[in-house]
């Protein structure tokens, strides 16, 4: 007799991918079995349906948000630093620049 998993484990999908792989499962059984329907044949239906699968996946991915269970904030929090501000780095060292008239030539100097 098989005995229970413990009540801790965590689930194999969240609730999220479940619903994910859930459209887009929808999505590829419709589009594989219109396709079929049109007179396409079966390895002609089935690609069609694998590659509506795999965008439909991409697409609720993307549309359906992480859960944090938190209400978005789109306001940025006091300690928060745009891009390109807060602290410069130092300047690095440079040599001075020579004038354009001098005798001065660093590879034969006179």
């Amino acid at each position: 007799m098989r005995s229970r998993p413990p009540l801790d484990q965590e689930p194999l999908l969240t609730v999220r991918a479940t619903l994910v792989f859930l459209l887009g499962s929808l999505a590829g059984a419709c589009a594989g079995l219109l396709t079929a329907r049109e007179g396409a044949t079966l390895p002609s239906a089935l690609l069609t349906a694998a590659a509506s699968f795999a965008g439909a996946v991409m697409f609720f991915r993307t549309l359906i948000g992480e859960a944090s269970g938190e209400p978005y904030d789109d306001q940025p929090g006091p300690d928060h630093v745009r891009p390109g501000e807060g602290e410069r780095p130092a300047p690095s060292p440079t040599r001075p620049a020579s004038r354009a008239g001098s005798r001065m030539n660093s590879r034969n100097p006179r």
